[in-house]
């Protein structure tokens, strides 16, 4: 009976020890989960969004009508142009973590 108590007790500090000592999860490359970021929007609008909320809204709050044609990011035509580098669909986008400027390509 009291080797099971000891084993126990053993398995349980070991269990917490190792979670004591899990390094914390990084966040990729200065981006935020939840964060409240600025776009600019092409029609020059700036307004705030929280990050991982869909494209397709911050648009509409920025007054913004992006050339929807096929609404499920296959048709290309609403692209636009993420802070000068990358593509981004805002028909099936979300808010980056990080203040953007969006053009059109």
């Amino acid at each position: 009976m009291a080797c099971l108590l000891i084993l126990a007790c053993v398995l349980l500090l070991a269990t917490q020890r190792s979670q004591a000592f899990a390094p914390p999860r990084q966040v990729a490359r200065g981006w935020a989960l939840n964060a409240e970021v600025e776009l600019i929007w092409p029609n020059k609008k700036k307004i705030t969004a929280t990050s991982g909320t869909p494209l397709k809204a911050a648009a509409a709050k920025a007054g913004f009508k992006p050339n929807y044609g096929c609404d499920e990011g296959k048709c290309g035509s609403c692209e636009l142009i993420c802070n000068g580098k990358t593509k981004i669909r805002p028909c099936i986008g979300k808010v980056p973590g990080a203040a953007t400027t969006l053009s059109n390509p």
